[in-house]
């Protein structure tokens, strides 16, 4: 819950949002001193000396959440077998690809490390992209796949932990009930597992170069245009300007 921004607030109110023990008064709302969390969502909170009831306007003991990751994104090659393509994005593949894939989008990354909506741990992103991929019957379907470092990888962003490269029940528990948006445009709703056109992709017990993205051992999330949820918008061709350009924001988030 967030304090009111104006109007009346009172000691009952600071009690609602921080606790506190009776007698209630306002030097056990200090900033840091132990109920008040030390964030930025207590902005006019005082640390010590002197305050009052209206340092709490507008203020939450619920921290920020650091949802975003930011990437620099270009087209390249997406080979498959039987078929072909092209990314939009940053993904890059070792040589013979991922998981039979192929990536040549050869972007760049300015945000690798954040946290999925209110989850406290922070997962590196080692590559995504928007993609189109044509079949041998002249068939075109359109996609997104994200890929995370796994514990496999010793070269993860500082402050990142690697998901298990086996099994899908931790990031699936991170994911559940959080929305993707590229570039403020939500395109999925994630559930509790794999469904309604959201896969993941493991890499499996032993480290092989055909499961590093961008030189990262990595999972990989894929969303493709068979996905339908409240708010979001369907995968098309829409996607490839989405992961075109710099700067685009990935997140994922409540």
């Amino acid at each position: 819950m967030t304090l009111p921004s104006s109007g009346a607030i009172s000691i009952n109110s600071l009690v609602g949002e921080y606790g506190g023990s009776a007698p209630h008064s306002l030097s056990e709302y200090y900033k840091g001193g132990g109920l008040v969390g030390n964030h930025a969502n207590n902005p006019n909170v005082p640390t010590s000396g002197t305050i009052s009831l209206s340092n709490f306007y507008g203020a939450s003991n619920t921290p920020p959440y650091d949802n975003t990751y930011s990437i620099n994104g270009v087209s390249g090659t997406r080979g498959v077998i039987l078929g072909s393509g092209v990314n939009y994005g940053w993904a890059v593949s070792a040589t013979g690809g991922w998981g039979g894939i192929t990536y040549g989008a050869s972007g760049s990354a300015n945000d690798t490390s954040a946290q999925f909506g209110s989850n406290s741990t922070k997962r590196m992103l080692t590559g995504a992209c928007g993609y189109t991929s044509t079949d041998s019957k002249g068939n075109t379907s359109y996609g997104i796949d994200l890929f995370f470092g796994t514990t496999h990888a010793n070269n993860l962003t500082s402050g990142t932990t690697g998901f298990p490269p086996t099994g899908s029940s931790v990031m699936f528990s991170e994911l559940n009930g959080n929305k993707l948006k590229v570039g403020g445009t939500q395109y999925a709703v994630f559930g509790s597992s794999s469904g309604n056109g959201i896969s993941l992709t493991v890499a499996g017990s032993t480290a092989a170069t055909s499961q590093e993205m961008n030189g990262y051992n990595s999972n990989r999330l894929t969303i493709t245009s068979n996905h339908s949820s409240s708010g979001s918008t369907t995968i098309g061709s829409n996607v490839t300007s989405s992961f075109s350009g710099n700067n685009i924001t990935i997140k994922i988030e409540q």
